[in-house]
């Protein structure tokens, strides 16, 4: 069959014009001729393999660097390493592995952090916690981006992006996204999130109840309120009027956005026209949500002004001492105010306890 396909392709090139039939043709025909004729394909020869990402020639390569010949950087602008988003880190390294490398520079006989110093001490706390020879040594090396010829400037403008212009999610994104991990997982547990992210449970729980907060106290944590700064601070900025900032956002912490939401579900609950409760809870809940981020309630006045409005708090009296004098067997609590007007009874029984203390001290 092959001859009758050769044929006729010559017989093409004799009308058509052409050259002879190049290798390349007689080869597909003999193949097309086996196929026909019930043949099983021919393997695929293995691609060629693809160009390494980073040129050999490039001032970067990747390497496995030795964790305790890291060196901080000279630009570090971190002093401080939260603890419980280390011990996070660590967790998650731990248990999926280090998604990006860290970025190091060789200068002076060193190696030099640029970027990933929280990396890096997440490596070293696995070390140090390790539990045998073998997940010691996993952890003495770390993946690295090697740049050799990377600048003090360079290094100083990479610090600054990681450690400041690092766009970190909201606590909102956050909350919405462990949503969308436990539902493509099909877990009906925060402690499944919890194993599968490395996050604590603690924080997977609270993430999870942000995540079904109403839309009014979502609103808050993201967007929050622009209030004045105040004249104060603005007199202390040394900048040009015009580049001033006058206003600055604040928006709801994670616990103050759980105490706003506990106060709109017990709004609902309590209102008497249910038709009406959402709507009314809603208008509710943002007023108070804008009063407390314009005065800068801490935790505490949320949590007490919440309390006070579904009537699980009992408002506080202002208490002070009844008596002139109040005395127990070792402590005697005078209010000197009050001594003027105390009564005759009152004088003597009071005399009577200091008199002990007088003849104590009158000789010193």
């Amino acid at each position: 069959m092959t001859e009758k396909w050769k044929t006729y392709a010559e017989e093409l090139v004799k009308e058509f014009g052409g050259g002879p039939l190049s290798p390349d043709v007689e080869a597909a025909l003999a193949e097309a001729t086996r196929l026909a004729e019930g043949g099983a394909p021919a393997p695929q020869p293995l691609a060629p393999p693809a160009p390494t990402r980073i040129p050999k020639t490039s001032a970067i390569q990747t390497a496995l660097v030795p964790v305790a010949e890291l060196k901080d950087s000279p630009f570090q602008m971190r002093a401080e390493i939260d603890g419980d988003q280390l011990e996070e880190l660590a967790r998650s390294i731990a248990k999926t592995g280090l998604k990006i490398p860290i970025t190091v520079r060789e200068k002076g006989g060193e190696i030099q952090i640029a970027c990933g110093h929280r990396r890096v001490q997440a490596f070293r706390r696995l070390q140090f916690n390790a539990q045998t020879e073998e997940e010691r040594q996993r952890y003495s090396t770390i993946p690295a981006f090697v740049a050799k010829d990377l600048s003090d400037a360079a290094m100083a403008a990479l610090g600054w992006i990681d450690n400041v212009l690092r766009s970190n999610l909201s606590p909102i994104e956050k909350a919405l996204g462990l949503v969308r991990i436990k539902q493509l997982n099909g877990f009906t547990t925060a402690q499944e999130v919890s194993d599968l992210t490395a996050a604590s449970l603690p924080k997977v729980r609270r993430l999870l109840r942000i995540a079904n907060s109403p839309a009014v106290v979502q609103q808050g944590m993201a967007e929050g309120i622009l209030v004045p700064i105040a004249p104060d601070l603005l007199e202390a900025d040394e900048r040009p009027d015009n580049e001033k900032t006058r206003e600055v956002r604040r928006t709801l912490e994670p616990t103050d956005a759980i105490a706003f939401t506990r106060m709109h579900e017990g709004l609902v609950a309590n209102a008497a026209d249910k038709e009406l409760a959402k709507k009314e809870a809603d208008e509710q809940t943002a007023k108070a949500i804008r009063q407390a981020l314009t005065a800068n309630w801490s935790s505490r006045q949320i949590e007490s002004f919440v309390g006070r409005v579904l009537g699980t708090v009992p408002k506080r009296k202002k208490t002070r001492l009844q008596k002139c004098f109040k005395v127990s067997k070792w402590k005697l609590v005078l209010d000197l105010r009050r001594a003027p007007a105390l009564a005759d009874e009152e004088k003597q029984a009071l005399r009577r306890i200091l008199e002990p203390v007088w003849n104590a001290i009158k000789d010193a």
